[in-house]
């Protein structure tokens, strides 16, 4: 087994691999590709989580709408009222926050605002984790968690 533990960090792809549950929600506020989303005033109806939130329910997928304006369906934002298609488990791509992620440590909604994912500082299980880093990453580099 390789240090890494052969998880290779996709460089255009939000989904790291296997089977996944994911549903087509509305974005109620402008939001990212790999961004950690809550539900906000209805069921249909997703935000930005907020730092630390125990209500993230997933990670924003590619912004496939982009691909017609000749965008990178990888970083080009949604904007309010956009489909956007919420991956809710399975080794998810995601970014590292301001605390950064270290390799087999449980992540939670990162610190600095809400949209990506850090170390918890938790060694047994809390609301606000919600996977594993499969890798290590700096600040801003992107990564892979297992997500719960």
């Amino acid at each position: 087994m390789t240090a890494t533990s052969g998880f290779v960090v996709p460089a255009n792809a939000v989904r790291a691999g296997g089977n996944y549950l994911s549903a087509q929600l509305v974005a109620d506020a402008a939001l990212s590709p790999t961004n950690c989303v809550m539900f906000d005033t209805s069921d249909e109806l997703i935000i930005v989580c907020p730092a630390a939130s125990e209500l993230c329910i997933g990670i924003a997928g590619q912004n496939y709408q982009a691909i017609a304006d000749g965008e990178d369906p990888m970083t080009h934002a949604f904007a309010d009222g956009e489909l956007v298609n919420v991956h809710m488990d399975g080794y998810l791509h995601v970014v590292a926050d301001a605390a950064a992620m270290t390799r087999g440590l449980l992540q939670m909604v990162g610190a600095a605002d809400g949209a990506e994912v850090q170390d918890s500082g938790h060694v047994t299980w809390e609301p606000s984790i919600i996977g594993r880093a499969m890798r290590s990453a700096a600040t801003t580099v992107h990564s892979v968690i297992k997500f719960f």
